[in-house]
């Protein structure tokens, strides 16, 4: 074989080789991260979507799609007019975000953990919400350990 061929060969199969380790890294990472949410969930769609309803709250988990590392938490109002989603990260980081119904308009809203908003301006916003908010945070540490 000449040399030319020998090096793409070799690319070919290093890029084939990185492509498979980095499944294998993605699949052991989502199975780490996101089944310790979903014990006692129901599957919605399967390996992707699980639920729980205890009749006060919705409860879902979304697993990453396909080499994402992006899935989410949720926790809701059974009316749905109030949300708190959750974003892991690696390691034990979270990000947070909640969906207000408010006079028929949908707000998201990105928060921290002590449930203050990046903009300023939003905060005036969700701090008629506060209890519903810090009620919505107590159930996910109670269902998920957040």
């Amino acid at each position: 074989m000449k040399k030319g061929k020998k090096i793409i060969v070799c690319i070919v199969l290093s890029s084939l080789v990185l492509f498979i380790l980095y499944n294998v890294f993605w699949i052991g990472w989502r199975i780490n991260k996101y089944s310790q949410y979903i014990d006692e969930f129901q599957t919605f769609t399967k390996y992707m979507s699980y639920f729980y309803d205890d009749d006060q709250y919705l409860y879902n988990v979304k697993l990453p799609d396909y080499l994402s590392y992006t899935g989410n938490l949720c926790v809701a109002t059974h009316d749905g007019k109030y949300a708190l989603l959750i974003w892991p990260k690696f390691g034990d980081e979270y990000e947070y975000g909640v969906q207000l119904e408010i006079n028929k308009e949908v707000y998201s809203i990105m928060i921290n953990k002590n449930i203050r908003t990046y903009d300023p301006q939003y905060q005036e916003l969700i701090s008629p919400y506060q209890d519903t908010i810090e009620d919505l945070f107590n159930k996910a540490n109670e269902m998920c350990n957040i």
